[in-house]
């Protein structure tokens, strides 16, 4: 398998973040560190790639919450 590398907007543009969040997430362990290649900072695809899924597994899904009822008001 071949493995792509990724430069800084690429990696914003796939998770719709700004380049500061993901620099504050790799700081604090959350996301991969990129690799030097030159002057550049590039990401492994791969590994973006299962960040990204490791995020739709965790965060938190919108809507009801489970056993809630749903109170509707009456019109006077």
């Amino acid at each position: 398998m071949t493995e792509s590398l990724l430069e800084i907007p690429e990696v914003c543009r796939r998770l719709s973040l700004s380049r500061a969040t993901i620099y504050q997430r790799i700081a604090a362990g959350a996301f991969p560190r990129p690799i030097k290649v030159g002057r550049k900072s590039l990401w492994v695809e791969s590994e973006v790639q299962a960040a990204i899924a490791e995020l739709v597994a965790t965060a938190p899904r919108m809507g009801r919450c489970a056993g809630r009822k749903r109170t509707v008001l009456a019109a006077a």
